[in-house]
């Protein structure tokens, strides 16, 4: 599991992503390699070195050939149907084509709502062109392969004016953006300029980021830089981290139940509070006034995450009421690792003991990627890696 800490001061899009999150994934082979795994001829990817005010960073850029360009002009208009067919059957994991696919969906609902039409209408102008398609995969292809479990993000800067679009200009953030960006921090910055542009809003809105910033330790940091050049360093940064909250004040958020069925109360609300945020979820069975059968169910969350947690509840079970209790924790020392297995290297947790020993747990979630793309079971896979300690 990898924390992503964005720093948008020069907002975002979906090539600053991709050049980017390349770096942090050493992926910069993988994504030259993408227009072919997913089928698409003549294109293309270039990276170089920009210096943005005296930044060295990495570009990459996906250059279509004149003569593979559809008869309609690089900009084809491509419908939300034909890019779902397009990654579905790319030779790219399969977590990652569901990224992928995440991040056209929300993209097309945006413009769906922008425009008051159905999403099989949607019909895709600038983000259907194939570098933004491109651009999209790759950043997909790369949180998967950082196995990114969640974002810590600072105020999205989106620039101001206008810009020119398919259908004519449009103020600053372009209609769709602002619609993606809905819930998040934002400013518009000093340059007149599209900073944030709607691949790189949908990526945002597909990583949920929070934007309260708690204690990190940095494991590595990349640049990405742009085309334009400002008065500041036109970049993006991106840093890969984990938590320093190993001790402290967490809130638990209760509520009983005694007018649902268990159905409804399963894996999936216990995902979706993951989602929203919750460090835990679970649900436990109780007795309630007048021997009702119930079920308590409880989220353990930062409080800076206390309005998602408690939204997912409200909007999705009976209740009409939530209890907030403080509580402390103690955790121990731990840092991410990889182990080693016969099918490839799984993420790992390494964890130091009070006595000082050192213990190494293989994570669940990427044991069963490497178990769903080789066909074995997870006990398999997992067996496999704690075989290497011994």
């Amino acid at each position: 599991m990898s924390i992503l800490r964005i720093e948008p001061f020069s907002g975002v899009s979906g090539d600053l992503f991709a050049g980017a999150l390349a770096q942090l994934a050493d992926g910069e082979s993988l994504v030259s390699e993408l227009p072919m795994c997913l089928g698409l001829d003549g294109v293309e990817t270039i990276w170089e070195t920009v210096n943005k005010c005296g930044v060295s960073c990495r570009k990459v850029s996906f250059v279509e050939r004149p003569e593979a360009s559809p008869k309609s002009g690089h900009g084809a208009h491509r419908h939300l149907s034909d890019i779902q067919v397009l990654i579905k059957n790319a030779d790219i994991p399969e977590s990652a084509k569901d990224r992928a696919l995440d991040i056209f969906q929300t993209l097309a609902e945006a413009e769906a709502d922008v425009h008051g039409i159905s999403l099989e209408k949607v019909h895709f102008h600038e983000v259907g062109a194939v570098d933004s398609i491109l651009d999209i995969v790759a950043s997909a292809l790369l949180l998967d392969r950082l196995d990114v479990t969640s974002a810590i993000c600072d105020p999205v800067v989106t620039g101001k004016g206008f810009v020119a679009m398919a259908h004519g200009r449009y103020p600053i953030p372009a209609p769709a953006t602002q619609k993606l960006l809905q819930g998040m921090v934002v400013e518009p910055g000093l340059e007149t300029a599209e900073l944030t542009t709607p691949t790189g809003a949908a990526i945002l809105r597909h990583l949920k980021p929070s934007f309260s910033v708690p204690q990190l330790r940095i494991l590595s940091t990349a640049v990405a830089g742009a085309t334009k050049d400002f008065a500041h360093p036109n970049v993006l940064r991106l840093s890969l981290c984990e938590s320093m909250d190993r001790t402290g004040e967490l809130l638990l958020i209760q509520t009983n139940i005694d007018d649902m069925s268990g159905e409804l109360l399963g894996s999936d609300l216990l995902d979706m509070l993951l989602e929203a945020g919750a460090k835990d979820a679970w649900i436990g069975s109780i007795v309630m006034k007048r021997g009702r059968p119930a079920f308590k169910l409880e989220a353990l969350c930062a409080q800076s995450e206390k309005d998602k947690v408690s939204v997912v509840i409200l909007e999705n079970t009976s209740t009409i009421g939530l209890r907030y209790l403080p509580v402390t924790r103690r955790e121990l020392e731990r840092s991410s690792t990889v182990m080693d297995t016969e099918w490839g290297r799984v993420a790992a947790k390494e964890v130091v003991l009070p006595s000082g020993e050192i213990r190494i747990t293989p994570e669940y979630a990427s044991c069963l990627k490497i178990a769903q793309e080789a066909g074995l079971s997870v006990s398999k896979v997992y067996q496999s890696a704690l075989s290497g300690l011994q």
